[in-house]
């Protein structure tokens, strides 16, 4: 999806940036021939030398390190002077912060320690900036980490290197006394700046609603911010708090992390999934998980097809009591995802989605229907697969009572068959005495 050289083919970047710092400008932008998709583009300064800029440095990271909780890599370029990132559709935390639930903020800082766990175990890396800029969230609110111009291996990690990059890291997180030693282990860094994060974050919302709550922010601005490194706990021992140990974070992490997990694993989860949620509110399972539960994997997961999907694509009726959301519940949270998965261009995404249309199609407004969906209906009876076009032909059924046939069918249309029931007032005039008759049928001609 390009290189390094050229912007790649169907990106338009909006000039307007949604954030800038010293480092490089944020703005969103659409990408790909046909059908589009939001993506965000990080916009810096290159290389002086042989040394290169912050963005580089961040780009390569994010494109080598790869993780459903770190910062999704697209593409990037060099034009104009200029640096290039795009990466996955996201805004900075800082803008959307003030409107996260402390359930949102639990599931949050959860995603960045998971993140930090796979960089600590499995690269072997510091992340070295672990702080409120260098998070961002997808339009569904998941936390995804970034900032990673400044990461480097733990045998890398130096006395000159920490004082090198000083200036660009967040003040507050730096651990104290580290410009006198390098924090033994090298992991002390992050576990530091991530205890300074968390008291940032929860401090101000404190709630009952997640349990442990309390007790982990206090963890974390007495243990983790400790100035002796050897006493801060370890990643695996907040991984086990009981802050981010109850079944919603635990069916989260699953959803978040369905390519890892094998298929006995999602065939029993699957299975259970639709009971599980029922024991929390329907606005929290839709708003907190609406996206993960509509992932492409989820859409094509026998199992989930069998036992989940049609929990989620049905709303909650007289005849379907057991779906998990009610129309409104629908409408304002599954509805506005369903129109983007409409835009996918998979076959299976899309039987999937047309198995369950007479059922949804009621909940999408008249103008959705006819903009976004129809149009995206006509494609699919031109399509070569047999299946998709059945399907297909019998949704473009469902619209024409709500849409009409002219709209559906569009064309010239005329009237080929004639209608060979009964006048309705000649049945009537049966009910008539034979002078009411003929004064009726005197009175019509």
């Amino acid at each position: 999806m390009g290189n390094e050289k050229s912007q790649p083919v169907g990106l338009v970047i909006e000039e307007k940036a949604i954030q800038a710092d010293n480092f490089w400008t944020l703005h969103s932008a659409t990408f790909g021939t046909g059908v589009s998709r939001r993506v965000t583009v990080f916009l810096g300064a290159t290389d002086s030398g042989n040394n290169p800029s912050a963005l580089e440095r961040f780009s390569k990271n994010v494109m080598i390190h790869r993780h459903p909780n770190i910062l999704k890599y697209v593409a990037s370029w060099k034009i104009n002077g200029q640096y290039h990132l795009a990466s996955e559709e996201v805004c900075p935390l800082s803008q959307v912060l003030t409107e996260q639930t402390p359930l949102q903020i639990c599931i949050g800082l959860h995603s960045v320690l998971k993140a930090l766990n796979f960089l600590h175990d499995k690269a072997a890396s510091s992340h070295n900036n672990i702080c409120q800029a260098a998070i961002y969230v997808t339009p569904d609110g998941q936390w995804k980490l970034g900032g990673m111009e400044y990461l480097c291996r733990f045998s890398d990690v130096s006395a000159g290197f920490l004082a090198e990059s000083r200036s660009g890291r967040y003040e507050r997180g730096v651990s104290p006394g580290e410009e006198n030693r390098v924090p033994q282990p090298p992991s002390a860094i992050d576990l530091y700046a991530y205890g300074v994060l968390v008291e940032e974050v929860l401090l101000p919302r404190v709630s009952d609603e997640v349990p442990g709550m309390s007790e982990f922010l206090d963890l974390c601005r007495r243990q983790l911010q400790a100035s002796e490194c050897s006493t801060r706990p370890s990643l695996s021992a907040l991984l086990g708090h009981s802050f981010f140990n109850h079944q919603f974070i635990a069916i989260h992490s699953f959803l978040s992390e369905l390519p890892l997990k094998t298929e006995i694993e999602k065939q029993q989860f699957f299975r259970d999934l639709s009971n599980k949620l029922t024991e929390y509110s329907e606005e929290v399972v839709a708003s907190q998980l609406g996206g993960l539960l509509l992932s492409r994997i989820v859409l094509l997961d026998p199992t989930a097809q069998a036992y989940l999907l049609p929990q989620i694509l049905n709303p909650k009726s007289e005849q379907r009591p057991e779906s998990l959301f009610s129309d409104k519940t629908f409408r304002d949270f599954i509805v506005p995802k369903l129109m983007s998965i409409y835009c996918v261009r998979d076959v299976q995404v899309r039987l999937t989605l047309l198995t369950h249309f007479k059922s949804f199609c009621n909940a999408l407004t008249h103008s959705q229907l006819q903009s976004h969906i129809l149009p995206e209906l006509l494609v699919g009876i031109k399509d070569t697969n047999n299946n998709l076009v059945t399907a297909t032909l019998i949704a473009l059924a469902e619209l024409v009572p709500i849409l009409g046939a002219a709209t559906v069918i569009g064309g010239k249309r005329a009237k080929h068959f004639s209608d060979g029931r009964p006048k309705v007032f000649i049945l009537f005039l049966i009910e008539f005495d034979y002078y009411s008759c003929l004064f009726l049928i005197s009175y019509l001609n």
